[in-house]
């Protein structure tokens, strides 16, 4: 991408929110979804696949994801997701 002057643009950077609008529990694959481009019914359905395979591990994974990821305070901020 170019701006008016011929410079190179740079791509705006994405950023890792938890979901406020896709949100079922904490919004975690809902943000992982709008970061990755996936559809976040489907990291759900793998999320609990992992959790069954892994006997509890994707729990506290998931609960460190809720922690460590900040909460998308605002639509402007979780836009900026996409």
């Amino acid at each position: 991408m170019q701006n008016q002057q011929g410079q190179q643009q740079q791509p705006p950077k994405k950023q890792l929110f938890r979901s406020s609008a896709n949100k079922v529990f904490a919004g975690v694959c809902g943000g992982l979804g709008a970061y990755f481009d996936v559809d976040p019914i489907v990291l759900r359905i793998a999320w609990v696949a992992l959790t069954i395979v892994s006997f509890g591990a994707g729990i506290l994974a998931y609960l460190l994801f809720w922690l460590i990821m900040p909460k998308a305070v605002d639509a402007a901020a979780f836009a900026r997701e996409a």
